[in-house]
């Protein structure tokens, strides 16, 4: 295994979405000389490769609404989306009427931007995806522009581009401490050795809150919360033109899967920033959710389970730019369980507070001033 440089321009704290799309872009910037330091011994072992991997551009209005939709659109913009779009599926999003009415100017501005979406019927919807068959919804927002994402080939993609720019990751190197003087240099200690840095990026994910409580940065408030994950079975033999579908009002996702489906009741249990266990009374709560709301997944049964870690604000806003308090010290976190759709653009946003540049409106609402 290499040896830690002494130093280095820039010094990442991660290496999931956030960590590897940020070196990416500040190579793409003129700055080489950036490390990467990863916990775990592989890229993306918690979060950024654990989750449902779907590409979701209609979440909302308000600044994180358009960050995943601007987000999607640069993933989908990108020459090498082929890599890194695994299918183009679309999504049904179903909502009740008064959901409906809330997206309806989110219809709109799609419709604007030609990227069209369109509502459906139950009826309409069903014929798209048998298993809604039963299932009491007023409507289904057909996203046709959604999908699956490759979720390592996306990654590497980050790490491939940035590597061969000059940038260095050095895996199982967990940071223990990170001391900052006066002239503005911060050393980060780390089992194998200490490294000088003027520029450290916190992109630790949910371990985002404890880094910086290694430094004098300001203590954001930035809490992680536990997800559950099962693949059930028997699903579609062949599922490349199915949509995965997302009920907004009940909060539960079904997403086909070759021979099964990936599904979640979208639970959110205050956690401790560590690799999270399954909780024993998660797969029942999975099936009441589903029983209730669909009554062909009755059928159906677990395979397997697991759990991931997304963490969040107070706000529910990301947190990307300078620290209100330590110079030097940057926050590319808080994504909320949106950090695949919005990898692309998150890194690039991060990228330019590091350049010095300001985030432009409505981005300018996720600088960590805010909770100063």
């Amino acid at each position: 295994m290499p040896d830690l440089p002494e130093s280095a321009e820039v010094v990442i704290i991660g290496a999931g979405f956030a960590g590897s799309s940020t070196a990416y872009h500040l190579t793409r910037m003129g700055i080489h000389d950036i490390l990467i330091l990863e916990r775990e011994s592989i890229p993306g072992a918690q979060a950024s490769g654990r989750n449902a991997a779907m590409l979701r551009r209609i979440v909302g209005l308000d600044p994180f609404g358009l960050l995943c939709n601007k987000g999607a659109d640069r993933i989908l913009g990108q020459p090498e989306s082929t890599h890194q779009v695994e299918r183009n599926c679309g999504s049904l999003l179903l909502c009740s009427t008064n959901l409906r009415r809330q997206f309806d100017q989110i219809v709109k501005q799609q419709e604007a931007k030609d990227s069209p979406c369109r509502w459906l019927t139950p009826y309409e919807s069903t014929d798209q995806l048998s298993i809604l068959e039963g299932s009491h919804f007023d409507s289904a927002l057909h996203v046709p522009r959604d999908g699956i994402l490759d979720l390592q080939g996306l990654l590497h993609f980050f790490l491939r581009g940035a590597r061969s720019s000059g940038c260095r990751l050095f895996t199982s190197t967990p940071v223990l401490k990170i001391r900052s003087n006066r002239k503005g240099v911060h050393k980060i200690h780390t089992p194998r050795q200490t490294v000088e840095t003027r520029k450290v990026i916190n992109a630790a994910g949910a371990w985002a809150g404890q880094v910086a409580s290694l430094s004098d940065a300001f203590p954001m408030n930035i809490q992680p919360f536990r997800r559950h994950l099962f693949r059930l079975t028997p699903g579609p033999s062949q599922s490349d033109h199915l949509p995965w579908v997302w009920d907004l009002g009940r909060s539960f996702y079904l997403r086909p899967d070759t021979g099964g489906w990936i599904a979640s009741f979208c639970d959110e249990d205050p956690h401790l920033p560590c690799p999270p266990r399954v909780a024993p009374q998660a797969a029942f709560h999975l099936a009441n959710t589903l029983t209730q709301h669909l009554p062909l997944a009755r059928e159906l049964s677990v395979d397997r389970s697991w759990a991931c870690l997304r963490t969040f604000t107070p706000d529910r806003q990301p947190l990307i730019g300078p620290d209100p308090k330590l110079p030097g010290f940057y926050w590319s976190a808080g994504l909320g369980g949106h950090g695949v759709t919005t990898s692309h653009l998150i890194g690039e946003l991060t990228a330019r507070t590091i350049m010095g540049q300001p985030l432009e409106k409505p981005f300018d609402q996720f600088t960590p001033s805010r909770y100063r």
